[in-house]
């Protein structure tokens, strides 16, 4: 890669291709070695018709009769245990996706003036694939020193790396 402009003294020079390599293999195992942190995005709840109880057509609700076929079987009349007369059950919606956490404002200055957020709780370096899913989660859950903490995304993700293909950089708040 042709960098120009970006030293003067210097005058233009390549990048060797071998040099991204070795970055990449290097954030690959910042990220998904031990020095890593697994997170559970947390989405919207799905919400759909109880597969316990048959579902009354008028009011939308469990008619108190076990269907003979669901998970937990249960006296006619009485309320169903999986939806608690509701009809309706509620799916959390998650996924796993592993980031690397920088809890210490110190430690995220080093990448430029452009990226501070000086009052954030965190700054999350992760894989580009993983962007969109942190940007549409509700919220995340992320454990430091064998606390769990419960974080929200600020502003947008920035893209990150030599190629700006590959990682994106995020700020988190704690909620």
């Amino acid at each position: 890669m042709l960098v120009a402009d970006k030293f003067p003294s210097r005058g233009d020079f390549t990048v060797p291709t071998c040099l991204y390599d070795e970055h990449e293999w290097m954030v690959d195992y910042l990220i998904d070695g031990e020095l890593g942190t697994n997170c559970s995005l947390i989405f919207t709840p799905v919400y759909g018709p109880c597969d316990n109880c048959f579902i009354d057509t008028e009011t939308r609700k469990s008619s108190h009769i076990y269907n003979g076929t669901g998970p937990q079987d249960f006296p006619n009349y009485t309320l169903c245990p999986r939806c608690n007369g509701r009809g309706t059950l509620s799916e959390p919606v998650t996924k796993n996706v592993r980031l690397r956490v920088y809890w210490d404002a110190k430690d995220w200055k080093k990448f430029g003036h452009s990226l501070q957020a000086p009052d954030a709780s965190a700054m999350i370096i992760g894989y580009m694939d993983d962007a969109a899913d942190l940007q549409n989660a509700d919220t995340f859950k992320m454990v430091y020193e064998n606390v769990e903490y419960e974080c929200r995304t600020r502003g947008e993700a920035q893209p990150h790396g030599f190629r700006h293909n590959r990682y994106f950089i995020q700020f988190v708040d704690r909620v």
